[in-house]
């Protein structure tokens, strides 16, 4: 079952696409299309099926994948540096967070929560600043493949923030809530 036919104008205009534009991709006459928009015809069943499947091609082209709006650079710490020099770095680059590695491993994160989080507990933010990394970071972040689809990673960036971005299981990208609005 197909959805309303009142849905075809509106699909094509969200994929930004003219009449003639889905004429071409489906195989329907321009003529039809727009008397099929403005409901003056009620179509054949192949007919309606050649745009939806046009439509849906197209939607699916369209998807933007992470290695489209990964942010390539990647600040990292390595564990046996200072909580400050932590901060140091997330200010200069106007981040929240930073992964943080062992030699070449992932094996944490630090950011603006995990050090609020220390602060609320009592430490005092001089105590703080001369801890080890190691001492007060997080779980690493989620990794996700480059190729993955930005709907599919929606919710996770949602619930923790950012997602490392991997190819061959190497980071080359992070994604962070502000680079999905």
């Amino acid at each position: 079952m197909f959805p309303e036919l009142n849905l075809i104008k509106r699909k094509r205009m969200l994929l930004e696409l003219t009449q003639k534009d889905l004429s071409t991709l489906s195989g329907i006459s321009q003529s039809m299309i727009a008397k099929i928009e403005s409901n003056k015809i009620e179509p054949s069943y192949s007919t309606v099926k050649k745009l939806f499947l046009a439509l849906k091609n197209v939607e699916e082209k369209e998807k933007r994948t992470c290695e489209q709006i990964m942010n390539k650079k990647i600040h990292f710490i390595q564990e046996d540096r200072f909580v400050k020099d932590s901060i140091k770095i997330m200010h200069k680059y106007s981040i929240s967070q930073l992964p943080v590695k062992k030699g070449e491993a992932i094996v944490g994160v630090i950011g603006e929560n995990t050090i609020l989080d220390k602060l609320s507990s009592g430490i005092s933010s001089e105590e703080l600043s001369n801890l080890k990394v190691k001492e007060s970071m997080g779980n690493p972040l989620p990794t996700i493949n480059k190729d993955s689809s930005v709907e599919n990673i929606l919710p996770l960036v949602k619930e923790i923030g950012s997602v490392l971005i991997l190819d061959k299981n190497k980071p080359v990208g992070i994604i962070t809530k502000s680079d999905l609005i």
